[in-house]
């Protein structure tokens, strides 16, 4: 990215001097005046001390497009749409520092005289020009700060657009590619693999793993399993994406240093790991859902093959980053030996043996302590790196530590169950907690209990587990945190009693929340609490 916008600068900067801004413009360009480094200056003056047109427009106005003219106002001499574009710049308001938590000052935007104001002010509050105000008491000569953006503002962000970094942002995040090769059954594992945790002997032959052996790929990802993927993870999505995937394309998913999981990515890796009898059992399941749609049940089996799974896959990516990482500190750090394992606690690996000087390997966090914090500033408690040095170490250690959160996720059951079964059944999917749902082929299928304590019993050979909708109707939107912004998936309810010519569904909307039943299911839910 860094690359890239240095390149616009420089395509942008050569295409004025050929337009002859030199020669057209002499007295206010003269020789020796426009030069690159003032050029990249002016180029990042604008970027970190911009703000939005709506800064300088009416009360409710966000475009200028829509502005009200008054007989106050100074002309826009410039067309609508480039004010938009470009913004505005307020004197001493760019001076003031960033920080969330502590942010002092609330802009607010200009509230013309009576007779001169929008139709839908409310005319409570009296005229003024736009202005910064204080929201809390600030002590003489204390620091006050203003948050230049809130829940996405990366260190990625901050860098380009601003020249600064915050260790331990929470808002940071690693992307990372996925495609089909990445998750294969029936495979052994990589061989430079070290698992964090150890596979029971009944699980081993079902764990999922990465390939590029077109045979076993194909074989994996049968017609059914892809058809699940497609309706699960992508029903929104065009049918490229899929072709896109078929053909080795990689999707692109995040791991979040909030500790939360990328719900289209964990989608994915349910669905890859769906072991075959279970995903044979669910299609030959599915012909009695009404409309060919229910919910994907969850085997403990599975849940134990998905746990070793996204261990694997944070694992390797984790494993790939510091490995790129080390090479890049040694042309810096030539005798740094970085521990470039997830095992051992990943970036938090301590060397055994100091005193004896046999373990010359350090843990990321080793590092990053010792050397990011020589150009910081302290803000309230947080951390901000200043030098470019300490930038792209913050930088670095924001993707890391959003790995390292993925995976401590995953190394208990207690946070296995509160994090990703939890999301899972956010997201719509019935998770299982018996130990009697594995499934074997050509065998009566035995009661199962999910984990919201609702039981479903097998009826000639075929699974019920559908949430009974007297009892909970499904969500429609697998967010589990108002932070984490997942796909909105709408999964139709199951029932077992006839509608007949009856409406198929009707929505009852609590709150924010909306929930989908049938008339004669929910009938039966108030009746039984209230009568007929």
């Amino acid at each position: 990215e860094t690359a890239a916008t240095t390149m616009q600068l420089a395509a942008e900067f050569t295409a004025l001097l050929h337009a002859g801004i030199l020669t057209r413009f002499p007295s206010i360009f003269p020789p020796g005046v426009i030069t690159w480094e003032r050029w990249v200056w002016a180029a990042a003056i604008f970027t970190s001390r911009i703000l939005p047109s709506s800064t300088y427009l009416n009360k409710g106005e966000q475009k200028a497009a829509n502005h009200l003219h008054t007989d106050d106002d100074d002309p826009m001499h410039s067309p609508a749409h480039i004010w938009d574009e470009l913004g505005v710049m307020v004197p001493f308001l760019d001076m003031v520092n960033h920080e969330v938590e502590a942010s002092s000052i609330v802009w607010q935007q200009n509230v013309p005289r009576d007779g001169e104001i929008m139709e839908d002010y409310d005319g409570e509050e009296q005229s003024h020009p736009p202005r910064a105000v204080l929201s809390r008491r600030v002590k003489k000569q204390q620091q006050v700060y203003f948050a230049y953006g809130v829940d996405d503002f990366t260190n990625q962000k901050m860098i380009t657009q601003y020249g600064f970094a915050q260790m331990l942002n929470p808002a940071d995040a690693a992307r990372l590619g996925w495609g089909l090769t990445d998750a294969i059954g029936h495979v052994p594992p990589p061989p430079d693999y070290t698992p964090i945790m150890k596979a029971s002997d009944d699980d081993v032959p079902f764990l999922v793993f990465e390939s590029s052996d077109g045979k076993v790929v194909n074989e994996w990802w049968s017609d059914e399993r892809l058809a699940l993927l497609e309706t699960e993870a992508f029903p929104a999505v065009e049918n490229s994406f899929m072709s896109s995937l078929k053909m080795g394309k990689k999707m692109t998913g995040s791991a979040n240093s909030d500790g939360l999981y990328d719900p289209i990515l964990l989608t994915v890796a349910l669905v890859s790991t769906m072991p075959v009898p279970e995903l044979q059992h669910f299609m030959s399941k599915k012909r009695s859902f009404e409309n060919g749609k229910g919910p994907v049940t969850v085997s403990r089996r599975h849940q134990r093959i998905l746990r070793h799974y996204l261990l694997f896959l944070f694992s390797r990516k984790l494993e790939k980053l510091l490995e790129n990482v080390s090479q890049g500190l040694k042309i810096h750090y030539g005798a740094l030996n970085l521990w470039t394992k997830a095992s051992e606690g990943g970036i938090r690996y301590t060397s055994k043996d100091v005193e004896a000087d046999e373990d010359t390997r350090v843990g990321w966090q080793t590092f990053f302590d010792q050397h990011a914090y020589a150009a910081t500033m302290e803000v309230e408690k947080h951390y901000y790196a200043l030098a470019p040095e300490s930038c792209v170490l913050t930088l670095y250690d924001g993707h890391l530590q959003s790995l390292q959160a993925s995976i401590d996720g995953l190394l208990t059951t207690e946070k296995f169950e509160a994090g990703v079964l939890k999301q899972l059944e956010d997201l719509g999917f019935t998770v299982l907690t018996t130990d009697e749902d594995i499934i074997v082929p050509g065998s009566a299928t035995k009661d199962r209990t999910s984990r919201n304590g609702r039981a479903g019993k097998g009826n000639d050979g075929k699974d019920d587990t559908r949430r009974k909708a007297d009892e909970g109707r499904k969500k429609e939107d697998g967010k589990s945190t108002p932070k984490r912004k997942g796909r909105n998936r709408k999964r139709n309810s199951s029932t077992s009693v006839p509608t007949g010519d009856r409406p198929p569904a009707i929505k009852l909307h609590i709150g924010n929340l909306s929930y989908s039943t049938t008339p004669a299911d929910l009938f039966d839910f108030f009746s039984r609490d209230y009568g007929r």
